[in-house]
């Protein structure tokens, strides 16, 4: 019987040494692995970034152009000659000195 607990005693020690050995792998490849999948999602999501920053700055542009060409509608629209000649086509005429009213601001 002692033969046969020294056996297995053995056996028991090789088992749990062999065990450490390859948690000791099994960890470092877990490790690597963990590491491997975390670069590669950084990655992913830096290149997502990427697009959407350039979609951004291309619709920051589309808007910048869109707004001068609001500004110089607007400057048209405000123009001297072109709310002379609506004046006109309205008939409309200028105000002589009969038509000025003066107030006297006290």
């Amino acid at each position: 019987m002692k033969a046969s607990s020294i056996l297995l005693e053995r056996n028991r020690t090789q088992i749990i040494s062999l065990v450490k050995g390859a948690s000791k792998s099994i960890i470092i490849a877990g490790l690597s692995l963990f590491l491997l999948i975390s670069i590669i999602g950084l990655k992913a999501f830096k290149t997502e970034l990427g697009y959407e920053l350039t979609k951004s700055k291309n619709t920051y542009s589309k808007i910048l152009i869109e707004n001068k060409k609001l500004k110089s509608q607007t400057l048209q629209l405000k123009s001297h000659e072109r709310i002379e000649s609506l004046a006109r086509k309205n008939s409309m005429k200028f105000p002589n000195q009969r038509d000025l009213i003066k107030i006297n601001n006290e």
